[in-house]
């Protein structure tokens, strides 16, 4: 079973995976659609510079296949080889730090929310922890809403579909964690009335066993009071049985 801060953790890599990534998916269409990509990529010099890192990211035969050209769709792209085309192909300008850099935390550009949404992708994509605090977890979401609501505004999508989700994911945490305390609240109460139960069906077992006792007792109270009872019972029916027993001699006078 999960604990709270391994939840936690999760909670940021799924805004992570899930609407940040599709938002990086949309700023790179805005700037270069699917189909003039492959333009882009076969230009010498851009190709020299996306070649090196696709290899490490062992994505090269993605974007060069070995036969004609790529004609895919962003929506399979993860977020490094998104941030690569974004960097390399889109020509929006360097944040103040320049790309590859933590930016200023004044800077509000759309390159410097793309860098830290980078930077906190690979913090907990590579990072030697797990689990996440809740005061951590309040302050990733703020960064990760913050960067998302910054993009979403610089390209003037008029949406705000990309923000939405991640609070969704964030609400729906927040939700289970709620419903998990509430949860284990009711096990709690309903172990507290079953034991109560218990205690109310041991109390009556244990008087119904008294009462069997007291009426055992008064039985063999009645048997013990039948007893000379069914004696002289006894005596009475064998007198009854002999009546002349229980008559006076009668005299008879005979006539003169």
């Amino acid at each position: 079973m999960t604990t709270k801060e391994e939840r936690n953790f999760m909670t940021v890599r799924l805004a992570l995976d899930k609407p940040c990534t599709k938002l990086l998916q949309e700023v790179l269409r805005h700037y270069v659609p699917e189909k003039n990509i492959h333009m882009l990529l076969n230009d010498p010099a851009r190709k020299r510079n996306i070649i090196p890192v696709l290899r490490k990211l062992k994505q090269e035969t993605t974007l060069y296949p070995r036969t004609g050209v790529f004609n895919g769709s962003y929506a399979d792209f993860d977020l490094s080889l998104l941030y690569v085309l974004i960097r390399n192909l889109t020509g929006i300008p360097n944040h103040t730090t320049g790309w590859g850099n933590a930016p200023d935390s004044m800077d509000n550009s759309t390159a410097a929310n793309i860098e830290r949404i980078r930077i906190l992708r690979n913090k907990y994509a590579h990072g030697s922890t797990s689990h996440l605090t809740n005061k951590e977890l309040k302050k990733e979401r703020k960064n990760i809403i913050s960067c998302i609501h910054g993009i979403e505004r610089k390209l003037h999508l008029n949406s705000t579909q990309f923000e939405d989700a991640a609070e969704a994911i964030f609400k729906a945490a927040k939700e289970h964690e709620n419903l998990g305390e509430h949860l284990t609240k009711c096990q709690d109460e309903i172990r507290t009335m079953q034991k109560r139960q218990d205690e109310h069906e041991n109390h009556l077992l244990k008087k119904t066993e008294e009462i069997q006792g007291d009426i055992l007792n008064v039985h063999e109270r009645l048997n013990e009071l039948e007893k000379p009872l069914q004696k002289n019972t006894g005596k009475l029916q064998g007198h009854m049985s002999h009546p002349g027993d229980l008559l006076p001699p009668v005299c008879i006078r005979h006539r003169q």
